[in-house]
């Protein structure tokens, strides 16, 4: 019965791909839902990607801990901040 349900949907997976048309995308999301200083550590790497991608819209996502360092130094144009402690029990 899975196996069936899975191929089902793989089949309407590629419908719906077919049929839509894609846009394209620009940006980059970077994913760091450590400590303060775990990004601390990143800082560095942070700021190469985001020359590395010049001109493009950077948005990182990590836990709520450190925000305000994230928006004050590494200063990218968009943050979605988790709480990992609701990661943890309602991924």
């Amino acid at each position: 019965m899975r196996a069936a349900r899975d191929m089902v949907f793989a089949l309407a997976d590629r419908a719906v791909l077919l049929t839509v048309r894609r846009a394209p995308r620009s940006g980059i999301a970077i994913i760091t839902p450590h400590g303060l200083g775990d990004l601390l550590l990143f800082a560095e790497a942070f700021r190469h990607l985001s020359a590395h991608h010049r001109g493009e819209p950077v948005l990182l996502v990590r836990s709520n801990v450190a925000r305000s360092f994230a928006e004050a130094y590494l200063k990218p144009d968009r943050i979605i901040a988790l709480g990992r402690g609701r990661m943890r029990h309602d991924p």
